[in-house]
């Protein structure tokens, strides 16, 4: 899900991953081995944390005390949690590097009476001394995005009929309101008074919407 919508996965914790016997000092793990190493493999995912099962961490939530201040820095768990913070600490300073190098966005030029798929990149070298330019990767005509609205008011749910009657869809049917959801889709209200279309940047991009520049 979270790779569908395009929200970034730093690092995986597994909770009550394995409990640590007093008596021989071994993890016993009892919900199995868990699936860190396949959510590592098959999605790329470069971190991963264990957290094991620990009667201190109880007690000390039941009482409002945090067991990383409450418990001995040497203590494993607290370890674990200290490194899960440097590490997350490190990815999200990587992260919004190069979400800023790689915004995606629509904007709606009334003049051309055109939609721009247009991204951010780098311009360090461009005479104005500007840090980014926008680069556009596609024209979208807006009567045509209008008309392949999937939400629940254009489309049945169950078996994908249309609902909206494309006459009297405003042939200059235009956006009035652009609004970006996370870095995965963008959310349109248009002038005919739909306020309910969401499109992925995926599907803005995809063969399903030829440029209009074509």
């Amino acid at each position: 899900m979270f790779d569908s919508l395009k929200v970034p996965t730093l690092a995986v914790v597994e909770n009550m991953a394995y409990y640590k016997c007093s008596s021989c000092n071994d993890k016993h793990r009892i919900f199995g081995p868990g699936y860190t190493d396949r959510l590592k493999d098959d999605f790329g995912i470069k971190h991963s944390f264990e957290v094991p099962i620990l009667e201190e961490v109880s007690a000390m939530g039941d009482s409002g005390t945090p067991f990383v201040l409450g418990m001995p820095e040497s203590t494993e768990i607290v370890q674990t949690y200290m490194d899960l913070a440097k590490t997350v600490d490190t990815e999200v300073v990587i992260l919004r590097e190069n979400l800023a190098a790689n915004d995606m966005q629509v904007r709606y030029d009334p003049i051309k009476g055109k939609l721009f798929v247009e991204i951010e990149v780098d311009a360090a070298a461009a005479p104005t001394g500007e840090t980014v330019k926008k680069q556009v990767l596609k024209e979208i005509d807006p009567y045509e995005l209008r008309l392949k609205c999937k939400c629940a008011a254009c489309i049945y749910e169950h078996d994908g009929r249309m609902i909206l009657r494309p006459e009297l869809v405003p042939k200059d049917v235009y956006p009035t309101n652009i609004i970006k959801k996370g870095h995965y889709a963008v959310a349109l209200v248009w002038s005919d008074g739909h306020k309910s279309s969401i499109y992925l940047f995926d599907r803005l991009l995809s063969n399903e919407f030829p440029s209009s520049s074509n």
